[in-house]
C-alpha cells in the first residue's frame, strides 16, 4: 500500500491505522424513496463508514498500545474532503480529537458538498436507466452489474456522479453555514497543500507569451503583481507558476479554515509545502498533489504521484522525512506540531500563519503574503471565488 504506516509507527511512538470506506455508487447513492425511509436523510454512506471506523479505533485502539483519548484522523485529496467533514459534523462530537486535512480544503474550491436533492435526483436517474423500479429492487440486483451500470457513464450519466452532500443529519446545513458559526467540532486542525497541486498545462505546448496573455485574461484588475508574483523565463517555468497560481488558491480554503479554527477558539496550524524531489524534474514540476505523503509515510526512495515512482533519496530528503514525522507526530500526540528544534510553527490566528514546509522550513513573512490577501480578499466574493475556481478561469486561452 503507498499509505503503509509501517514506515511511519516504526520510527515514532504510534499506531498507525488505514480504512476502507464505500465510495461512489455504494458510497453516496440517495434516492427519495431511501430519505423517507431513513427519515428525513440519504446518501454519505461513506462518512458513515468512516465515523464507525473511528468509533471502532476509540473501543479498540488500547488493545494495540494506543490511546483512545489521542485520536487524529488523516486524509489526503479526497480523504481530506471526507476528514473536512469531520471537523464539520455533529455526529463526530467526541468521537475523535484531531484532523489533518491534507491537499483538500472544502471551504472554497471544487469538492463543496451538493445539497441532497441533487443527489437524490441523481438517484432517480440512475433507476430509471437500468430499468430498476423500487429501491426493493435494486436491493436484490448484482452489485458488480450496478457497478458496471455505473461507470459505463463515467459515474452517473450527463449529469454526474455521487458525491458527498448536504444530507440534513452528518451534516445538517452546507459547509460554510457549519464553518462560519463556530458549528463544528473542538478538534485540533492541521491543515495545508503543496505548491504546484496539479498540472495545468503541459510545458512543452506552453510559451511564455501564453503565460502572460493568460495573466491578462484572467486576472485584468491585477495583472501587474501577478506578473510580479510570478515571473517565468521560460516555457518550463511559465507551466510550473499556473499551476503555482491555482494551488495558492486552493491554499486559501485551508487559510480559511484556519483562521475560523482562530476566531472560535479552537487550535489551527497551516502549512504549504514546497520541498522538491531533488532531481531535475522535481525541480520542474515543483512540489505536486501527493508529495508530502512519501515523507510522511517514510517510504524511502519514492516520489510523488500515485503509485509513488522510484526515486532515490539524498540526505535532504531523509533530513525532510524527519522533519514532517517530527511535526506530524506532536500534532497527533500533543495538538501542537513543535518541538524537538524544529522550526517554530505558528499556530494559526487571524491573520496568514501559514508555515512553509521546504529544506528551509519556515513561515511565510513579508511580500509573499500579499498575493495571499489580494487572493482572500477576491474570493470572499462568492462570484469570484466560483470564477477562480473554474477552469475556464485556470486554463489559459490558446
Amino acid at each position: 500500500m503507498v499509505c503503509d504506516g509501517e514506515g511511519f509507527a516504526k520510527r515514532r511512538d504510534i499506531v498507525v491505522v488505514t480504512i476502507n470506506y464505500r465510495l461512489g455508487l455504494l458510497g453516496f447513492f440517495a434516492h427519495p424513496d431511501l430519505t423517507e425511509e431513513a427519515g428525513g436523510t440519504s446518501g454519505n454512506y461513506a462518512l458513515y463508514d468512516m465515523r464507525k471506523a473511528c468509533l471502532w479505533v476509540k473501543e479498540n485502539i488500547a488493545a494495540f498500545g494506543g490511546d483512545p483519548e489521542r485520536i487524529t484522523v488523516a486524509g489526503q485529496s479526497g480523504g481530506a474532503a471526507g476528514t473536512g467533514v469531520l471537523l464539520a459534523s455533529p455526529l463526530m462530537k467526541g468521537v475523535i480529537q484531531r484532523v489533518s486535512i491534507e491537499s483538500g480544503p472544502i471551504y472554497w474550491g471544487f469538492m463543496q458538498p451538493e445539497k441532497r436533492e441533487v443527489m437524490e435526483r441523481r438517484g432517480v436517474e440512475f433507476m430509471e436507466r437500468i430499468g430498476c423500479g423500487s429501491i426493493e429492487e435494486l436491493r436484490k440486483r448484482d452489485v458488480w452489474e450496478l457497478f458496471d451500470a455505473y461507470s459505463s457513464r463515467g459515474g452517473g450519466g450527463p449529469n454526474g456522479g455521487f458525491s458527498f452532500c448536504v444530507d440534513g443529519e452528518f451534516l445538517p446545513k452546507s459547509y460554510g453555514e457549519l464553518m462560519d458559526a463556530g458549528e463544528f467540532n473542538d478538534f485540533d486542525v492541521m491543515i495545508g497543500s503543496c505548491a504546484q497541486e496539479f498540472p495545468v498545462v503541459s510545458a512543452d505546448r506552453f510559451t511564455v507569451e501564453e503565460f502572460r496573455a493568460y495573466l491578462e485574461d484572467a486576472f485584468p484588475d491585477n495583472a501587474g503583481n501577478m506578473k510580479k508574483w510570478y515571473p517565468a523565463e521560460n516555457n518550463i517555468m511559465a507551466a510550473k507558476q499556473v499551476s503555482t497560481i491555482s494551488s495558492d488558491m486552493m491554499l486559501m480554503g485551508s487559510v480559511k479554515v484556519g483562521q475560523l479554527c482562530s476566531r472560535f477558539g479552537r487550535n489551527a496550524y497551516v502549512w504549504l509545502m514546497s520541498k522538491e524531489n531533488e532531481t531535475e524534474r522535481g525541480h520542474n514540476d515543483g512540489s505536486p498533489h501527493c508529495a508530502e505523503m512519501p515523507y510522511v509515510f517514510g517510504r524511502v526512495d519514492k516520489g510523488e504521484r500515485n503509485p509513488f515512482f522510484d526515486y532515490h533519496w539524498v540526505g535532504a530528503d531523509y533530513d525532510f522525512m524527519e522533519l514532517i514525522q517530527g511535526y506530524w507526530y506532536s500534532f497527533a500526540a500533543t495538538g501542537d506540531p513543535n518541538g524537538e528544534g524544529r522550526p517554530e510553527w505558528r499556530r494559526c490566528g487571524e491573520g496568514f500563519d501559514i508555515c512553509e514546509l521546504c529544506n528551509d522550513t519556515h513561515m511565510l513573512e513579508g511580500e509573499r503574503l500579499e498575493r495571499y490577501r489580494w487572493y482572500f480578499e477576491k474570493l470572499s466574493g462568492s462570484d469570484y471565488a466560483v470564477q477562480l475556481f473554474g477552469l475556464p478561469r485556470l486554463t489559459p486561452k490558446k
